[in-house]
C-alpha cells in the first residue's frame, strides 16, 4: 500500500496529465469521506491535504534527479507519506469499520464518537480539573498544614543523614581514621550544623554510652574524630558535645547513691570526657572539678569513675599542673580519711589509693594494663591528619558556665549571645590584678628582703626566687615554678644562673633544678644556653668563685645531657685570660674527673660527631693537650688523679680527632 502511494508520487513528478488525474482521485475519495463522516472529520481532511502538498513539493524539488537517487530516497518519502496514504488507500476498510465500531480513534490519538465528539477518558487527567475549586483551608490551618509537610521533608532528610553517618561511624578504626574523619567533615560541610551535631550526639550516646562498659580503644577512636571536627569545622562542635556530655554527668552525679554497681553509663561517661582531656579539647581545670564532684560523693560508683580517671589520664594531669594534682591529691585522702569504715574496708578504694600513689611517685609499672604509648600515637596521629594550619583550641571553661549555658550563653563560641554580669568580670579582673600585685605577700619578709638584695626588680623573678629559695628540695621548686606558668622562661634560666653563682660555695641543688627543666622542654635548655654564653661573654664581671660555681653548674648539665659541650664554644681560645683559663680547666678537669666513664666519653662524642665543629673540636683538644696537662703542678692532684686525667685525655683526643665520612 505504501509502496503504491509512493509510485504515484513519483509519476507525478514526471507525467503532468498523470498528476491531474491523481488530483481528481484525491478529490473523488475526499467527497467519499465526507459522505460517511461527520463535520468532526473535517480535521482529517485538512491535515491530508496539507500533508499531500508537502509530499508534492517535496517530490516536484527531487524530480530532477536521475530514476537512481529516486529509488535510494524511497524509505524517505515512505516515512513522510505513512498518514497521508493510510487515509487515502484505506479508506474502503475505514467505512467498514466505523460501521462496526461505536468509537473511533482520530489521528491524534483522542477517541470520537459517531458524531465526531471527543470522549473524555476517565483515567487520564482532565483539563478542567486545575480550574476547579479547591477545598478551603481556614487560615488557622494553613500552617499546621504547611508544616506538617515540612516536618515529613525534613524528617527524610535526617533519616538520610543519620544513615550516612551511623555507615562512617561502624566503620571507624585506627586503620581508616583519617578516612572516615574528612568523610564526616564533608557531611558537616553538605548539612546544617545543628542537624550535624544532633544526628552524631545521638548515634555517639548510643555507641558510648551504655549500660555495659563500653570498649576504652573504641572510645579513644571516636574521641580522635571529635578532636577532629573541633579543629577543622570549629570549635563549637567541640564544646556542644563537652557541654551535652556534662550536663549528663550532672544528672548521673546527682543520681549516683542509687545508681546500681552494675550499671557503667557514668563509667563510660567519665572515660569519655577523660579522653576528651586527652586530646586537649578542654583544660585540667575542668577535669579536677569532675574528680571533685565524684570525691564529695564518695561512693563504690564514685570510686569506680575515680580510678578510671587516675587511670587513663594521670600522669598527664600530673604533668600539666603538678601542684593543682597534688592538692587534689591531698584533698581526695581527706574525703578517703572522712569517709565511713565500711567504705575504708572496700577493696576498690585501697586500689585507688594504690594507682593514685603510683601515679604521684611517677611509677607507670605500678598501674596495670597502662599503655602510655597508645594515647600518644593517637594525638601523633590527630597532628599529622589536622591540615592548613588547623590545631585544637582547648576550651578553658568551668563546669558551672557548661551547666548554665542555656540561662546567660556560651561566652567562649564567637557570635554566641550571652547575658552574663558585667560587673562579675570586671571584679575578677580587679581582683586577679589584686592578686597580682599582693602575690609576694605569700613569701616571708625574710624572703622578700633577700631577694631585693639580689636586685630582683620584677614581680616574675621576685616570685622565682622566692620560690627556690623556700622550696623543700628542687622538686618542689620545679613544681611551683611551673605552677606560675610564665612565658619567659629565660627570666628562669637567669635567676638560677644567677642564684647558683652567688653561693659562697658550689650547691648542686641548683644543678639538678636547672637539668629538671631542661629535660622537661626543649625550650628551657636553650633559655639555659642563652643565659650562659651570657655569663661567659660578661666573665670580666665574675670574681673565681663565681667562675668555679659557673664551671661546677656545666659540668652536672654537660654530663647528664643537660647541655651540650658546644655550650663553651663562645670562649675565644685563642686570647685566654687568667679569668677565661680558670673557667676553662675547672670545667675540663672536672669533666675528665668524673666517676662515670659512660658520660665523659658520651659528652664528648656528641660534638666529635658533628663535622661542622672542626675549630671548636681542634680548639679543645690543643686546650687540653698543650694547656691543661703541661701545668700539673698548678693543677695540685696527686699521682692516682694525674694518671687518670691523662688516660682520659689520651682518649678524649682520640674521640674529637674522629672525622665522620
Amino acid at each position: 500500500m505504501f509502496s503504491d502511494g509512493l509510485d504515484y508520487a513519483l509519476e507525478f513528478c514526471l507525467d503532468d496529465e498523470e498528476e491531474k488525474r491523481k488530483r481528481e482521485l484525491k478529490e473523488k475519495r475526499k467527497e467519499e469521506l465526507q459522505r460517511q463522516n461527520d463535520s468532526g472529520w473535517s480535521d482529517e481532511g485538512e491535515f491530508d491535504d496539507e500533508c499531500d502538498d508537502e509530499i508534492f513539493k517535496d517530490g516536484s524539488s527531487e524530480g530532477a534527479d536521475d530514476d537512481k537517487s529516486g529509488e535510494g530516497n524511497e524509505s524517505a518519502y515512505s516515512d513522510e507519506d505513512t498518514d497521508a496514504d493510510i487515509n487515502s488507500h484505506d479508506g474502503e476498510d475505514e467505512d467498514e469499520e466505523s460501521q462496526k465500531d461505536e468509537f473511533k480513534e482520530d489521528i491524534y490519538g483522542r477517541k470520537r464518537d459517531k458524531e465526531g465528539n471527543i470522549i473524555k477518558n476517565d483515567t487520564e487527567p482532565k483539563a478542567s480539573d486545575s480550574s476547579q475549586p479547591q477545598k478551603y483551608v481556614p487560615p488557622h490551618q494553613r500552617a499546621l498544614l504547611a508544616a506538617t509537610q515540612k516536618n515529613d521533608k525534613q524528617s527524610l532528610i535526617l533519616e538520610r543523614l543519620r544513615k550516612n553517618c551511623k555507615g562512617l561511624l561502624n566503620r571507624l578504626s585506627e586503620a581508616n581514621l583519617h578516612k572516615i574523619s574528612t568523610g564526616m567533615e564533608e557531611l558537616y560541610m553538605k548539612n546544617s550544623r545543628y542537624n550535624m551535631n544532633e544526628t552524631l550526639a545521638s548515634l555517639l550516646r548510643e555507641a558510648l554510652l551504655g549500660r555495659t562498659m563500653a570498649n576504652e580503644r573504641m572510645v579513644q577512636e571516636h574521641m580522635v574524630l571529635l578532636a577532629y571536627l573541633h579543629a577543622q569545622v570549629g570549635n563549637e562542635i567541640g564544646a556542644h558535645f563537652l557541654q551535652m556530655f556534662i550536663e549528663q554527668f550532672d544528672l548521673l552525679v546527682k543520681e549516683i547513691f542509687t545508681l546500681a554497681v552494675e550499671d557503667k553509663k557514668l563509667n563510660n561517661l567519665v572515660l569519655v570526657l577523660a579522653y576528651i582531656y586527652i586530646f586537649k579539647i578542654y583544660e585540667h581545670r575542668l577535669l579536677l572539678e569532675i574528680i571533685a564532684r565524684l570525691s564529695d560523693n564518695l561512693c563504690e560508683k564514685s570510686i569506680e569513675c575515680l580510678l578510671l580517671i587516675f587511670q587513663s589520664v594521670g600522669f598527664k594531669l600530673r604533668k600539666d599542673d603538678p601542684l593543682a594534682f597534688k592538692e587534689m591529691m591531698l584533698s581526695v585522702q581527706r574525703k578517703i580519711a572522712e569517709a565511713p569504715l565500711e567504705l575504708k574496708e572496700n577493696l576498690r578504694l585501697k586500689f585507688m589509693v594504690d594507682i593514685l600513689n603510683a601515679v604521684k611517685n611517677n611509677n607507670i609499672n605500678k598501674i596495670p594494663q597502662f599503655d602510655p604509648e597508645l594515647a600518644e600515637n593517637l594525638r601523633k596521629r590527630l597532628k599529622a591528619m589536622l591540615r592548613n594550619d588547623k590545631y585544637v583550641t582547648t576550651l578553658n571553661i568551668t563546669m558551672d558556665d557548661l551547666l548554665r549555658a542555656d540561662q546567660v550563653g556560651k561566652w567562649w563560641v564567637v557570635g554566641s549571645a550571652w547575658s552574663g554580669n558585667i560587673d562579675d568580670i570586671n571584679s575578677a579582673t580587679k581582683q586577679n590584678k589584686e592578686q597580682g600585685a599582693v602575690g609576694s605577700q605569700r613569701f616571708s619578709e625574710k624572703l622578700l628582703k633577700l631577694a631585693k638584695q639580689q636586685k630582683m626588680n620584677t614581680e616574675e623573678r621576685r616570685n622565682i626566687f622566692c620560690i627556690i629559695m623556700g622550696a623543700e628540695d628542687y622538686i618542689d621548686a620545679f613544681e611551683k615554678i611551673l605552677h606560675l606558668a610564665l612565658k619567659d622562661q629565660r627570666s628562669i634560666a637567669y635567676v638560677i644562673i644567677h642564684c647558683s653563682l652567688n653561693e659562697k660555695r658550689s650547691n648542686p641543688y641548683y644543678a639538678h633544678l636547672a637539668l629538671k627543666f631542661c629535660h622537661y622542654n626543649r625550650k628551657y635548655q636553650l633559655a639555659f644556653q642563652f643565659a650562659t654564653w651570657d655569663r661567659i661573654n660578661d666573665m670580666e664581671s665574675l670574681n673565681k668563685l663565681q667562675v668555679k660555681n659557673l664551671a661546677k653548674f656545666l659540668q652536672h648539665l654537660i654530663l647528664n645531657g643537660g647541655l651540650q659541650l658546644t655550650v663553651i664554644k663562645v670562649v675565644n681560645f685563642l686570647q685566654l685570660d687568667k679569668i677565661s683559663f680558670l673557667f676553662m680547666k675547672e670545667i675540663m678537669v672536672g669533666l675528665l674527673l668524673s666517676e662515670n666513664d659512660n658520660e665523659i666519653y658520651q659528652a664528648f662524642e656528641r660534638v666529635a660527631k658533628n663535622t661542622k665543629l672542626g675549630q671548636f673540636k681542634n680548639s679543645v683538644r690543643l686546650f687540653i693537650q698543650h694547656f691543661l696537662l703541661q701545668e700539673e703542678s698548678k693543677l695540685k692532684l696527686n699521682e692516682e688523679k694525674m694518671a687518670l686525667l691523662k688516660k682520659r685525655a689520651d682518649h678524649v683526643d682520640n674521640i674529637l680527632a674522629y672525622v665522620d665520612l
